[in-house]
């Protein structure tokens, strides 16, 4: 297990850089870095993936980070447009709710709830490993299996697309922002 500080100090000793995002239909994890290093960085990526390293002590203050970022977001008036955008584009689908959640929803969460969801979703059968560089195939993809292949072999979780209703006329929605 690598904790967050292990990473932010290996990686770059390596030449690397890496970063993460989330988005509504993915997290990503990537290292950009020489390709001299490429195995270590992968197991890297496994590990962080697979095996995190979360303390619960530092479970409250993580939370308080997320907390600090939805009060940023929710002061940002294009992000406010953004979400009212989306929330007039889509009526039920999970699309029309803030990536990061909603301060209510968050705050309910317990750190086995975090645990437990990791463990259902951070599995192979719902990754992908893309690789760019001066790597020999063969030998990345038995380094993959390597580091990725013992996981548990926990099926990918399917995510069934809400349907939309028809629209038959114009949708609006209206928002203030002080």
């Amino acid at each position: 297990e690598f904790s967050g500080q292990q990473l932010n100090e290996r990686v770059p000793e390596l030449g690397g850089s890496w970063n993460a995002y989330t988005s509504n239909d993915r997290t990503v994890y990537h290292i950009d870095g020489p390709a001299e290093h490429w195995r270590e960085f992968l197991h890297l990526l496994a590990q962080l993936t697979l095996h995190p390293a979360f303390p619960r002590e530092e479970w409250e203050r993580a939370r308080d980070v997320i907390r600090r970022e939805m009060s940023m977001y929710n002061d940002d008036p294009q992000d406010t447009a953004y979400h009212a955008l989306i929330r007039t584009l889509y009526k039920v689908s999970p699309r029309r709710l803030p990536v990061i959640g909603s301060r209510e929803a968050f705050d309910s969460l317990s750190y086995e709830d975090m645990v437990n969801y990791h463990h259902s979703r951070y599995v192979p059968g719902n990754m992908f490993l893309c690789v760019a560089g001066d790597v020999e195939p063969a030998e990345l993809f038995a380094a993959a299996e390597a580091e990725f292949g013992s996981a548990a072999a926990t099926p990918a979780r399917a995510v069934v697309p809400t349907p939309e209703p028809r629209q038959w006329g114009p949708r609006t929605h209206r928002c203030e922002f002080a």
